[in-house]
């Protein structure tokens, strides 16, 4: 499945009950501005160093590069 810049505040929200936080909490806990997931969830697009910053903050990877091989499951690297 290919994602689309406008998928990022889905998986912020669904990381964001994953763990049990809000997005202020997130954000101050991790030392950003306490807007910063907030303006991620309202569908901005932050510059790409606050956008890894909010993916760490969260325990996302963040990853520019070619596109990844789906892998079997099971099957190793």
């Amino acid at each position: 499945m290919r994602m689309d810049v406008r998928d990022i505040p889905a998986i912020v929200r669904r990381q964001l009950q994953r763990r049990g936080t809000n997005p202020f909490r997130a954000a101050v806990e991790a030392r950003l501005p306490g807007n910063a997931v907030r303006y991620v969830l309202e569908g901005r697009e932050p510059k790409v160093g606050r956008m890894a910053e909010v993916c760490k903050a969260l325990g996302l990877e963040f990853y520019i590069g070619p596109p990844r091989r789906r892998h079997l499951r099971g099957a190793h690297r």
